[in-house]
């Protein structure tokens, strides 16, 4: 009886000493890109908010493809954001930057397309006629997949672009003209992957 006593204190005593894991510190998830894609991002970050009481606000930027992708590029980690939604893919010469300055592993996912807005014909008269329609503007997300894996949050936006790309989804319903179905059943599986690391 005595040796139980003993073990019972001994171990409240010891348990006591151990330290519970610590969950990290949330931190603020950082979108940049093209102005094509704003609506989609604040439509996430909006969605991520609602859904996440804990979640602190997204910093959502539209500056352009190449200044999203330049930013995107510079670097791992706060200030650095982590994933930028462009009117376009990565060429060689971004990628390449993205290796030198530790951004690994980039996930490229085509989500589909907006509609571009009218192209500028120089002429500012209101009697020039309709002006002429630039088309539609494909949409890429790139993800710096690292950065998923310690972020909470970040996996639960990436969750939510999928649940928004679903047919007659949230983004559909914002404007977005969507993949052919096997493309956007890749993309929707690929996000479930990274937001389930």
């Amino acid at each position: 009886m005595l040796l139980l006593a003993i073990l019972v204190f001994g171990g409240s005593v010891l348990g006591g000493c151990a330290k519970a894991p610590v969950a990290p510190a949330p931190r603020q998830i950082r979108i940049v890109g093209s102005i094509a894609g704003f609506p989609f991002t604040t439509l996430a970050a909006e969605r991520l908010m609602r859904d996440d009481a804990d979640a602190i606000a997204p910093l959502v930027r539209a500056g352009g493809a190449g200044d999203g992708i330049a930013r995107f590029c510079g670097g791992s980690g706060e200030p650095y954001p982590d994933l930028v939604l462009a009117s376009r893919d990565m060429n060689p010469a971004e990628i390449g930057r993205c290796a030198h300055n530790g951004v690994g592993d980039v996930v490229r996912i085509p989500i589909g397309e907006a509609a571009s807005p009218p192209a500028a014909t120089g002429s500012s008269s209101a009697t020039a006629g309709p002006q002429p329609h630039s088309g539609v503007t494909p949409l890429v997300l790139m993800i710096k997949a690292d950065d998923v894996t310690g972020t909470p949050a970040l996996a639960r936006l990436l969750g939510g672009f999928a649940d928004a790309l679903a047919p007659a989804g949230a983004f559909e319903q914002r404007g977005l003209i969507p993949l052919p179905d096997y493309g956007r059943a890749a993309a929707i599986a690929r996000l479930r992957s990274l937001a389930n690391r």
